[in-house]
């Protein structure tokens, strides 16, 4: 098996270029971190540096087993903090990425859960984009990333990311006060739309919608700003579609529920499967469903 301290000197040989450059940083001289690396070597069986007269360069193996062996150490890292922390009578520390909607309640009621279960659990919040939050969660940055998903227009995850789902609510189809909604989309293909979702899987998702229903959409404005859309519908510019939300709707325009099949959006956690028997992942997992299952507030 490797070990944690040929993988960590391995990493500081390829960023720094030598090996009397990396025993500095290490605290060892030179020839101990030679005799490191040629350790490792013949415990891999390939060469990891080509060595030439004034400096070594690296194979495309270190390469990759520096970037790799560097996610192994801060797994490592990140274990030996968590189970000091639950020696000192905590859960740890756990890192939670959301694309979720600015209005959504999901987070702060997730903390609020946490908190009234009592001291236990350290949590590091990041926000981005859907794509951001997952490619963080395949390669370990995050542990846990909260998203919507479409059931019309679902994504293709690798088989290594586990997802739970934790609510699910019909999409909405918005349009002036003047004009009724319609009970089918197709009554509205000859319309400007504009799409209130998250982005870009929201207007990938009503794209799918109305490909289903038989036209092309023109769509001219995506946002995740609900509030943009009902603007430029009352303002009979188009139609839009926006999530269930949890404020009623403005003057100007009327909303409904769309009926066609698969017309929902979904609130998941996404985590690596091999994270699943964490103490830490399962209390924030655990808190995040108590979360979902408040009294719903009013929607629009």
């Amino acid at each position: 098996m490797l070990k944690p301290l040929h993988l960590n000197t391995l990493a500081v040989v390829v960023r720094s270029g030598s090996f009397s450059q990396a025993g500095r940083e290490l605290g060892y001289t030179s020839s101990a971190v030679a005799q490191q690396v040629a350790s490792l070597e013949r415990e891999l069986g390939l060469p990891l540096f080509v060595r030439e007269p004034q400096r070594i360069r690296p194979t495309a193996a270190a390469l990759v087993l520096a970037q790799r062996g560097q996610h192994a150490l801060d797994v490592l890292e990140s274990l030996e903090n968590e189970a000091r922390a639950v020696a000192s009578g905590r859960l740890g520390r756990i890192s939670l990425g959301t694309a979720l909607d600015a209005g959504s309640g999901i987070v702060a009621d997730t903390m609020s859960v946490l908190r009234d279960a009592g001291p236990g659990l350290d949590i590091e919040i990041q926000d981005g984009l859907s794509t951001e939050v997952l490619d963080r969660v395949q390669i370990g940055a995050l542990d846990i990333g909260l998203l919507y998903d479409y059931a019309c227009a679902p994504r293709e995850l690798s088989p290594s990311l586990h997802v739970i789902r934790l609510e699910e609510a019909p999409l909405r189809v918005v349009t002036p006060s003047g004009v009724a909604c319609p009970a089918n989309l197709a009554d509205l293909a000859d319309r400007e739309w504009f799409c209130g979702l998250d982005q870009p899987d929201g207007e990938r998702a009503l794209r799918s919608l109305c490909r289903s229903a038989g036209f092309q959409p023109r769509v001219q404005v995506s946002t995740a700003n609900p509030e943009l859309v009902f603007g430029l519908v009352a303002a009979g510019l188009g139609v839009g579609v926006v999530p269930t939300l949890a404020w009623a709707a403005p003057g100007g325009v009327n909303i409904r529920a769309l009926q066609e099949e698969d017309a929902r959006r979904r609130t998941v956690a996404v985590y690596q499967r091999r994270l699943g028997n964490r103490q830490a992942v399962r209390a924030l997992l655990r808190a995040a469903r108590q979360a979902v299952m408040r009294p719903e507030a009013e929607t629009a």
